[in-house]
Parts: C-alpha cells; structure tokens; sequence
C-alpha cells in the first residue's frame, strides 16, 4: 500500500491508483451484485406485478449486471486513468506525482495537513461507504494562486479558495490504515508540530 523510497527512508509514498483502482472495484463489484439479484429476482418469480415487471427486471438486471462486470474489469486490471498516481511526502513538503497533472507543496506554504474520514452520500443499500481525504490548509490565501496546476482538473483533487487561506483536499483511500500512514509521515517529516 505504502513504501519508504530513497536512502534510508527519505520519503514516505502512498499508491493513489492502488487506492482508486479499490474505490473503482468496489462500485463495480455492487453494480455486478445488484444487476444479479434483479435478474435473479426476474428468472425466479421475485418479481410482483405480472410478466411485463418480470421482463423489465430481467433487462434492467441483465444491464446492470453487465456494466458492473466491465466497470469492475477496467478498473481491477488496473487501466483506468490516474493509477500511475502517487502521493509523495518527504522533508520539502507533499506532492502528488499523476500523468493526468502534478502539484507540489513546500511546507512553508502549508498550515495543517488533517486525513478527514468522511461518507458518500449515493443512497446505497446500506447506507453511505466511508473514505479517507487528505485535507491540506494552506498557510497564505495566495497558495492556490500561485500554483495553477491546483485548479486544473485532476483527478479527485479539489480547491476551495478562502480570504484567509486555501483549502486543498485530496481523496485518498477508503482503507482506515491509509490515515494513520499518512499522518505518521506528516508527523516525520514537517518540520513543525503544527501541520
């Protein structure tokens, strides 16, 4: 999931398209499960409201059924676009290494580094999947600014611009060990204890 890189651990390096490659199966791997149950449902008589519901079952299912499995496949052979990404905290500061764009930040241009847990709201059975974002506070409001590649549009990257400082956020993981990762490499390599 995450490698020490460089002489003696230098850096600390967290696979984002590993990460996203999961997040991505995931969804293809449900999409998959609910298109088998309505197909199911219509082959095997759990369907109510006559043979026309039964045959709409049947074709949402088999639909659903199908874009899950090619979803799941792209993503799972790890094709999709970004999973080259890498997210790379060392002693200059955090930088996010994507064929799709790159940023970097020193630390000096940074106030606080948080790994928020936080929930899609998709309305999925079962309620809301959680996920871990890497929130990052600027220490200046011109942060943002003065790096337009922040406001290109990269993959699961995001930019909130304030009067008083920047608000960049960063999906992560939807794996809970991926938080405290990150955070003991913040915590090694900041040079202060306020980020």
């Amino acid at each position: 999931m995450a490698e020490s890189v460089g002489g003696g651990g230098d850096s600390f390096v967290l696979d984002l398209g590993r990460q996203r490659a999961v997040i991505n199966s995931i969804g293809g791997v449900l999409a998959a499960v609910l298109g088998a149950s309505a197909l199911g449902a219509s082959i095997f008589g759990g369907v109510s409201g006559g043979t026309g519901a039964r045959i709409v079952a049947g074709v949402l299912g088999t639909l659903l059924l199908a874009f899950g499995l090619v979803y799941w496949r792209a993503h799972a052979g790890g094709v999709a676009p970004g999973e080259k990404a890498r997210l790379v905290i060392d002693r200059s500061g955090l930088r996010v290494d994507d064929p799709e764009g790159s940023w970097a930040l020193s630390w000096d241009e940074i106030a606080t580094v948080r790994v928020k847990r936080e929930f899609h709201t998709t309305g999925q059975v079962g309620g809301p999947d959680p996920y871990y974002r890497l929130q990052i506070e600027t220490s200046r409001p011109d942060v943002a600014a003065a790096h337009p590649e922040l406001s290109a549009n990269l993959t699961d990257t995001s930019v909130i611009t304030t009067s008083e400082r920047d608000l960049i956020r960063l999906v992560l993981s939807v794996s809970p060990h991926v938080k405290h990762e990150v955070e003991a490499a913040v915590a090694r390599f900041a040079p202060t204890t306020g980020h």
